[in-house]
């Protein structure tokens, strides 16, 4: 970012986008429950979302030791468009015969 205000547009649009995924993965979640049970899948949710806090900054600081500032977030952004991926296609609608 070259200004405070695209710094500030970038943060807007990353908190919405956390608005809008955390009450969906709930949701899915509590679909999983009804099957498994809902402790186990809300365990399961909260261990990764944890998991996700604690080893994120850590693998993100590796990168900027190995490499530069820039390439956190390129990784960054890496990470994110392939759980998007992965998350399509994990909750695409199976074909019914």
């Amino acid at each position: 970012m070259h200004s405070l205000w695209q710094l500030v547009v970038l943060c807007v649009f990353g908190a919405l986008g956390g608005t809008l995924a955390l009450p969906a993965a709930s949701a899915l979640t509590v679909e999983e429950g009804r099957k498994y049970g809902m402790g186990s899948a809300l365990a399961v949710f909260n261990t990764a979302m944890s998991a996700g806090m604690a080893v994120g900054p850590l693998i993100g600081g590796a990168v900027v030791d190995a490499w530069e500032i820039e390439s956190a977030f390129y990784f960054g952004a890496g990470v994110g468009l392939l759980g998007t991926a992965l998350f399509v296609w994990f909750t695409r609608p199976e074909k019914k015969p």
